[in-house]
């Protein structure tokens, strides 16, 4: 066993990086102020991306970025004094009377579904937090539609792989995190699975439930196991929980991907079982 860095996935591309900055700046305008190793970070904590990007794909897309006028420096706009929210203190174009404050739509988001979730007697604390952070995160949809409730069910642990949808509040998702989630990392350019990422997300994530994610994905992806097989596991800690990564002893070199579907016989296998 090793500990150290944990070689990246597939790279997010110049465009998805340059939509999601784009998207994550008009949401949280204070992220276009901050350096840009924590605006990777946000990328990934709120949601707009899988994985933090290279630092070179964000400085590009920090160059590249079109921007409302309200959010530009130079705009025309950048004189006019913008009315802060009275909750989160943030410049906002829309204010809403709420109580005796004004506030920004995000915010309104936020105290309605607190709102919701009281009268609904909701009282987990895990899926309270999580659904708040969510919603302050995302772009309102009209779940009360059926047919947009049902899509939105079907795409959402592809889209959110980090936590579990519980039920619905009159058109507001419940969710929690999950205690850990098992993700296949993948060698650049090919789609052979190169290692298996677990990601510890909660202290109360059990032993047995992270060995069923692993040989869940060994059965999967039809993984090569050998019982004596030493393999390969490193770890390290990120935005707060434990990131592990299992391999085979030895990685395939590039030269040797191309045509590759499955793994060479014999010389390459995962651990039959991952102790963590």
């Amino acid at each position: 066993m090793s500990s150290g860095d944990i070689p990246p996935n597939d790279d997010p591309s110049p465009e998805e990086v340059l939509e999601a900055l784009q998207e994550a700046i008009i949401n949280n305008p204070r992220l276009a102020d901050m350096p840009v190793e924590e605006i990777a970070r946000q990328l990934v904590l709120e949601a707009h991306l899988h994985q933090e990007p290279p630092l070179a794909l964000v400085e590009v897309a920090l160059d590249n970025i079109d921007l409302p006028l309200y959010l530009v420096e130079d705009g025309p706009k950048a004189d006019a004094e913008l009315d802060s929210c009275d909750a989160c203190g943030l410049p906002s174009v829309s204010l809403v009377e709420l109580e005796g404050d004004r506030v920004c739509d995000r915010c309104d988001a936020v105290f309605w579904t607190a709102q919701m979730l009281q009268k609904s007697d909701v009282a987990d604390e895990a899926e309270i937090i999580a659904t708040l952070a969510f919603i302050s995160q995302n772009k309102y949809e009209n779940l009360r539609d059926e047919k947009n409730r049902v899509t939105f069910s079907q795409n959402f642990d592809q889209k959110y792989p980090s936590f579990e949808l519980i039920r619905f509040v009159e058109d507001i998702p419940v969710i929690r995190l999950r205690k850990a989630v098992a993700e296949v990392v993948r060698y650049k350019g090919s789609k052979l699975p190169q290692r298996i990422r677990l990601r510890i997300l909660s202290k109360f994530a059990r032993q047995d439930e992270v060995k069923e994610l692993y040989r869940r994905v060994l059965e999967q992806e039809n993984l090569p196991i050998a019982p004596d097989s030493r393999g390969s596991v490193s770890w390290q800690y990120a935005d707060g929980h434990l990131v592990v990564d299992v391999g085979p002893r030895e990685d395939i070199h590039s030269t040797r991907l191309e045509g590759l579907d499955k793994y060479p016989p014999r010389r390459f296998a995962f651990l039959s079982h991952c102790r963590t």
